[in-house]
């Protein structure tokens, strides 16, 4: 059937979920051809075609792909993004990064005119004016995803992003690791019981502040001893947004002190299976942002402790307390969740040397002690031989 008018079909990819339906558009152009570009929404494809119907109209021909904006790959690009797969954080942070950085610098750009001179001039005057190593790389990433999904669908010819490296020294903000002793101060200064229990629970279990929120009465098993984590409550962009899978998307059980389970046991008692353990004073879903505001920072001021004291930093306290007792840096990266090994000796790597002096000092120990005794079976043996020659 000859194509007369832009069409727009509904396709379903193999698999289900979000992300799995594309809509294709269909026109004829002034040559007489059939096109087809295919868009990962709905709004893309319609915005496509009313572009194509208007410029049929006005005697035109559709720009060619070459005349596309950095601005328009961006528009399509983060559509895909928002019916994908990612975190809401991720697709959050990606917004972010989008509005900020590159939409303002790139919008405009016809896409066939990115040169990587260019890439490499804006992040050198990102860095000049102030921006940070990490702002910087995830800009680059960004504008290297737009350009990539060009590349991939023939708007340009080559991703100008690709291979751009940003320099610079990372800038780290400084871990905090409380003491025993502290991390009790903490809790001790939270006015309110539950919140004592969440102190004492993160400083020691290492939970993130999104598995914290939520953590669901039927995830803590008093008989074992564990908390399971499988799911979490991130707050993104003001509101609350429930994800039924960790940071690494992979369920973990983690032990809980003993001394602290009849703690644990008190907040849940009354509890039904689906209640979050740790609520806000009314009940409702514990938000990360005014649980800092009203009762960690009074809190930690109370106990003396430093003002820039993060909730990040109980989930170190707890890595560093299991490190001190000679944790294994496997059997760490397993409680804390982390996707790798690599993650764990980079995060904590520094910790571990004190425990490699130990170990030197014990196998110190071990030699000294095998010299001792074969020292002492050599003084006994020529006591037996002197004994044999005397008879």
């Amino acid at each position: 059937m000859p194509v007369k008018n832009a069409s727009i079909t509904r396709r379903r990819l193999p698999g289900s979920g979000p992300g799995r339906v594309r809509w294709d558009v269909r026109w004829r152009s002034r040559s007489g051809r059939v096109k087809t570009k295919t868009f990962a929404s709905k709004g893309a494809a319609r915005e496509f075609a009313d572009a194509t119907e208007a410029a049929k109209a006005n005697g035109g021909e559709l720009p060619d792909a070459g005349d596309r904006t950095v601005g328009d790959a961006a528009a399509v690009w983060i559509d895909e993004v928002r019916s994908s797969a990612r975190t809401a954080k991720t697709i959050d942070n990606y917004e972010s990064v989008l509005r900020t950085h590159v939409v303002p610098e790139w919008g405009t750009w016809p896409l066939k005119n990115v040169r990587k001179s260019d890439v490499r001039s804006w992040l050198a005057r990102m860095d000049k004016h102030g921006a940070g190593l990490s702002t910087r790389k995830q800009s680059r990433t960004v504008l290297r995803l737009v350009l990539g999904l060009a590349a991939d669908r023939g708007w340009v010819g080559s991703n100008a992003a690709e291979g751009i490296r940003v320099e610079g020294a990372p800038v780290r903000q400084e871990m905090l690791f409380l003491t025993a002793d502290q991390l009790v101060a903490l809790a001790d200064a939270m006015d309110e019981e539950q919140y004592r229990v969440l102190v004492m629970v993160a400083g020691t279990t290492g939970l993130r502040a999104a598995e914290i929120a939520g953590l669901r009465a039927r995830s803590v098993d008093l008989r074992t001893g564990t908390i399971t984590v499988c799911e979490t409550l991130v707050e993104v962009g003001g509101r609350l947004v429930q994800q039924e899978h960790t940071k690494t998307k992979r369920n973990r059980a983690v032990p809980v002190p003993a001394s602290l389970l009849p703690d644990l046991a008190a907040l849940v008692k009354d509890k039904q299976p689906g209640d979050r353990v740790w609520t806000s004073p009314t009940g409702s879903d514990l938000r990360r942002s005014a649980f800092m505001a009203k009762h960690y920072k009074p809190a930690a001021a109370k106990a003396g402790l430093p003002p820039e004291l993060r909730l990040h930093d109980l989930r170190h306290t707890a890595a560093a307390i299991l490190i001190s007792l000679g944790g294994h840096p496997l059997s760490v990266k397993e409680r804390l969740g982390h996707s790798s090994i690599e993650i764990t000796l980079n995060t904590y790597g520094h910790l571990f040397p004190a425990l490699d002096e130990q170990l030197t000092g014990k196998v110190d120990d071990v030699l000294r002690s095998a010299k001792e005794s074969d020292g002492a079976d050599i003084g006994a043996d020529e006591a037996d031989v002197d004994s044999d020659y005397d008879a």
